[in-house]
């Protein structure tokens, strides 16, 4: 007999095999008691059953590292918190100070870079209406509402007669 018929099976294939020829191994047994001894069939069915308890306990630890590498990954995603503090020894209160101010520092650049961008979109929007053609007199009376605000920007009112609606 081969070494590798003696070995328990350790692929669904090689299980399905062994599955296989050990249900032939009973069909033939009724029909030919003579050609298979009952030690035969007794072996055939260990290495099935072997088999199969290797491939249930490794399908389980291959469960256990899944579920490990997922809350691995999962941890890797969680959102971080805004003041990240040291990870290790002690943390002063100066330190942690010293933080919190360099945060609150990078907080205020980041609203002068949003106000400046806030000013370039106002003043390329001035310079644009400042740059259209000249109104028409069909365009002038309809524009009678227009009045300048105090920043110089036209305000629009309708006419309003009464509160009513």
């Amino acid at each position: 007999m081969p070494s590798s018929s003696v070995s328990p099976p350790t692929t669904v294939d090689q299980l399905r095999n062994s599955i296989n020829n050990a249900q032939n191994a009973t069909n033939e047994s009724s029909e030919e008691e003579s050609n298979i001894s009952g030690d035969h069939l007794r072996g055939r069915l260990d290495r099935i059953f072997t088999g199969s308890l290797i491939q249930a306990e490794l399908a389980a630890q291959h469960q256990q590292d899944i579920k490990k590498l997922l809350h691995a990954n999962q941890r890797k995603n969680w959102k971080k918190t805004r003041r990240s503090l040291q990870t290790g020894g002690v943390l002063s209160i100066k330190d942690a100070n010293h933080r919190i101010e360099a945060k609150n520092l990078e907080r205020m650049k980041k609203d002068v870079r949003r106000a400046q961008q806030d000013q370039k979109i106002l003043e390329k929007e001035k310079e644009r209406l400042a740059n259209r053609p000249p109104l028409n007199e069909a365009e002038n009376e309809a524009l009678e509402g227009f009045m300048v605000g105090p920043d110089g920007e036209p305000l629009i009112f309708k006419n309003i007669t009464s509160l009513d609606g």
